[in-house]
């Protein structure tokens, strides 16, 4: 950084030209030029690419069956292991390709429960209006 400082520095303090700061640093004339030319000297940071998961195909439908699940009895709701057990039998009659492990869709379903949960999260204000007794 010091030495795109003091190149900038001859160049717009000294006046000098670019041949003459390329002979003094050593540095090639396209080099200098760069230097001279650029404004924003912090570093471009890279962009993150999001990865599409194995689980992305069944998403929709294990996030279906579990807000389906609230209607039904508590006992009879999912299971991580019956939505992998579900997946395959889909997989097995050719509806699905299943590429997951059970681990991969035990992550998925917390996953997609914690969504659901805050979905469904409903708070009633409560106002009693003063002066008011029973």
């Amino acid at each position: 950084m010091n030495q795109i400082y003091d190149i900038r520095l001859k160049h717009d303090m000294e006046g000098k030209s670019i041949r003459s700061i390329a002979r003094e640093t050593g540095f090639d004339r396209d080099t200098i030029s760069k230097y001279v030319n650029q404004e924003d000297f912090s570093p471009d940071v890279p962009i993150k690419q999001k990865r599409s998961r194995k689980t992305d195909p069944y998403r929709a439908l294990v996030k279906q069956w579990l807000l389906d699940d609230f209607k039904a009895p508590r006992k009879q709701r999912h299971t991580a292991q019956r939505v992998y057990d579900r997946l395959l039998e889909l997989h097995e009659q050719g509806d699905l390709l299943l590429k997951a492990s059970p681990r991969i869709i035990r992550s998925l379903v917390a996953e997609l429960r914690e969504e659901v949960k805050q979905e469904t999260v409903v708070y009633l204000p409560l106002d009693h209006p003063t002066g008011e007794a029973s």
